[in-house]
């Protein structure tokens, strides 16, 4: 699993095309299944002129050098996110795992 404070990963052609479109396919489909609207996303991006599939894989190309630059800066040592040694309580995701089940007792007599 991802860092909470970890830069958010970069984003495919496909899925920045998509997140663009989405709405405006659910306008003109409003009866389609989040199912049936994947499908015309993906028939409408396999389907588009070379010089609209080069402007969303630039996009794509930007969005993943944002991610690499934002990555060489990330150090997760320096988050709040993290254990803390001097007080041996854990912030995170981790600190949610606690058991939920009850205590079990033996029955001596």
């Amino acid at each position: 699993h991802a860092h909470p404070s970890a830069p958010k990963r970069y984003m495919s052609a496909f899925f920045l095309y998509s997140e663009a479109k989405r709405d405006s396919i659910k306008q003109a489909n409003p009866s389609a299944s989040p199912q049936e609207i994947a499908k015309l996303l993906s028939r409408d991006f396999k389907a588009m002129a070379s010089e609209e599939r080069a402007y969303w894989d630039k996009k794509a190309a930007e969005d993943k050098e944002r991610y690499e630059r934002e990555m060489e800066n990330y150090d997760p040592t320096l988050t709040t996110a993290t254990s803390s040694s001097d007080t041996g309580i854990t912030s995170g995701a981790s600190a949610r795992k606690v058991s939920m089940s009850p205590p079990t007792y033996s029955q001596h007599k």
